[in-house]
């Protein structure tokens, strides 16, 4: 992949003998060329394993300077063109270092790097190719004896949301006490690093239904953040959305303390984030689950619109917006409203599908359509989806669904915060 301006006439001339023999392309709108990977490989021969070490390292340089960096657990999204317009290049470097065993100096800016593309992907919805970035990463670092650094704590801790994600709440707690570790061995302790860190924890054991613990941490997080306004204000504003749906499952909705600590963050990140933003989206699903609880379901409905529509908008085809449809789904078959439940329904599923195959969502979907269909007498139809339910239960768990075989049992296929 050859970018950005082309210097000199012995690149132009390189460049217009390769476009003519189509052994290259122009992208059209990313101001770079795509090579033929025969010229690619015919070129990394001929370096040599010193020249093709060389080389990399300064790819690395380049690419350290251009690939934006994730900060403090902040979303990417203001970035993301920018990420796209060099992931390639990014992903393309990875590749030639598996390919050619590679080793340069500055390897620790590489993992940093697919650190950041890591994240950037996992904010796309990409889970599964982001996995194995980051598991590369972690492995450079241990490589390069750096597994006691704060980088490290920030693939630990971006490994962990995934499998977090992915209702992988265990493995995703396993990771998120090494970052914490990391965290308070090398930082003070009133560092906003360390209070995401606390964050993170906290949602880990919320998910493991340890709400005590949750709390504990969440306060510690709120407390840190709270004395750096200014460095963490969109940050606090996660934090309080995420006491909010600790609240909601501690069922503590007599003092309404689910919604005002989450109307608290919403406010807080439309101030820093804008209306078009998907934390802003999540917190608000979040109070339409509160809404579902104190049985306000025309005003959860309201809410689980508005954020599938943000969703739609700022993430597209992703399990999260899936995840909206399937709400609306759940509201029209409260409401009766069976074809307006299957069309919701059927939308989530098409989206799970195209977002990496993502069986355990399908399987929550498939659940619920099988029970909207029976509920319209359509049994055989009902049957044969159920069916489909199972199959997919077992090829994610590896067991029968047995007597969990009901909605409530399908909640642990997928992340806590839509269930």
């Amino acid at each position: 992949m050859w970018s950005g301006p082309v210097y000199g006439k012995f690149q132009a001339k390189a460049i217009a003998g390769l476009l003519q023999h189509s052994l290259a392309r122009t992208n059209r709108g990313f101001g770079s060329h795509a090579i033929h990977r025969l010229v690619q490989n015919s070129c990394m021969a001929r370096l040599g394993e010193d020249g093709r070490s060389r080389y990399f390292g300064g790819v690395v340089d380049i690419l350290y300077q251009a690939f934006p960096n994730q900060e403090l657990g902040c979303p990417m999204e203001k970035d993301w063109p920018k990420c796209q317009l060099h992931i390639n290049h990014v992903l393309a470097a990875l590749r030639c270092y598996q390919d050619y065993e590679i080793r340069a100096a500055g390897m620790e800016n590489f993992a940093e790097i697919l650190f950041n593309c890591g994240w950037y992907m996992f904010e796309q919805g990409l889970h599964n190719q982001a996995l194995p970035i980051l598991r590369k990463a972690e492995e450079i670092l241990g490589s390069a004896a750096e597994l006691e650094g704060l980088v490290v704590a920030d693939v630990f801790s971006a490994t962990a949301s995934i499998l977090l994600e992915q209702a992988e709440a265990a493995k995703a707690h396993d990771y998120y006490i090494r970052a914490v570790d990391i965290h308070e061995r090398l930082l003070p302790a009133d560092r906003v690093h360390l209070a995401n860190s606390y964050m993170n924890l906290a949602n880990s054991l919320n998910a493991l239904n340890r709400y005590d613990e949750s709390l504990s941490f969440h306060t510690k997080a709120v407390q840190i953040r709270g004395k750096c306004p200014h460095l963490a204000r969109s940050m606090l504003g996660l934090s309080y959305g995420n006491l909010g749906r600790l609240y909601t499952r501690m069922n503590r909705l007599e003092e309404a303390a689910s919604v005002i600590v989450i109307q608290k963050s919403i406010g807080i990140r439309r101030e820093t984030m804008g209306s078009k933003s998907s934390k802003l989206a999540n917190a608000i699903h979040a109070l339409g689950n509160v809404y579902i609880r104190q049985a306000g379901y025309d005003e959860a409905y309201d809410q689980h619109l508005q954020s599938c529509q943000i969703r739609t908008e700022v993430l597209g085809k992703s399990h999260q917006t899936a995840a909206s449809y399937h709400k609306l789904a759940w509201y029209s078959h409260r409401m009766r409203d069976f074809n307006g439940a299957i069309q919701h329904l059927n939308q989530a599923v098409e989206i799970y599908r195209q977002y990496g195959k993502e069986i355990r969502g399908i399987a929550c979907s498939e659940y619920k359509l099988s029970l909207v269909l029976r509920d319209l007498g359509r049994i055989a139809e009902a049957d044969e989806v159920k069916q489909r339910a199972a199959r997919l239960w077992k090829k994610a768990l590896g067991i029968e669904p047995g007597e969990q075989d009901d909605e409530s049992g399908y909640d642990p296929l997928i992340v806590f915060v839509d269930h």
